[in-house]
């Protein structure tokens, strides 16, 4: 069994009380959690993570950090390389990124915009180094930060899910990909870039 992901610290804690509790026959279950620290930033939250972390059989670890991490809450890690896929983008899907990012060069916060991403301090950064800042992506809790820091229109924004070939697009279009999280995780987005020489 495979618990993937936090969906409510408290409703993924009952799911895992329920499959790990004793007497229970069946798989051993596995847990990845995604990340090891709690968004909220609450430490019920952060003890909740842990707790969960040493009820259940394995935590699938995706960085050398978060296994350390997971070792010392004495549960039991496992390492697992993450791997995207990734297409090539297509020609005119690149034409039409470069059209949106006309002014040079472009700085990219991509992905889920959450305000732990930081994207106001991203958008500051790039209006004072002179430099365009795209953001792409869903808004959480991030969009009010957005548009707080680019009250005179210097950002592309483009939100909402873009399919994978577009996100593609966006990325190999742009000059740098920036990484502004509060605290460290693994990122999609800068696997993209990785991969597609930005």
């Amino acid at each position: 069994m495979h618990v993937q992901g936090l969906f409510g610290n408290q409703l993924t804690a009952t799911l895992i009380a329920r499959l790990t509790r004793p007497g229970r026959t069946g798989p051993s279950v596995a847990f990845s959690p995604h990340n090891t620290f709690a968004r909220s930033g609450r430490r019920i939250d952060d003890a909740t993570l842990r707790w969960m972390a040493r009820r259940v059989g394995v935590v699938i670890t995706f960085s050398d950090d978060d296994f350390r991490r997971v070792a010392s809450w004495g549960a039991t890690p496992a390492h697992a390389e993450l791997a995207h896929f990734i297409p090539s983008p297509s020609a005119d899907a690149r034409e039409e990124w470069d059209a949106r990012f006309e002014r040079r060069p472009v700085a990219l916060l991509a992905g889920q915009v959450r305000a732990d991403k930081r994207p106001d301090v991203f958008v500051e950064a790039c209006v004072k180094a002179g430099v365009t800042a795209a953001v792409v992506g869903p808004a959480n809790d991030g969009e009010d930060l957005i548009r707080a820091a680019c009250a005179d229109g210097t950002v592309v924004r483009v939100g909402g899910y873009l399919p994978l070939s577009s996100f593609a697009a966006a990325v190999a279009a742009c000059d740098v990909v920036v990484a502004t999280h509060g605290v460290g995780s693994v990122s999609g987005p800068l696997a993209f870039a990785r991969e597609l020489g930005v």
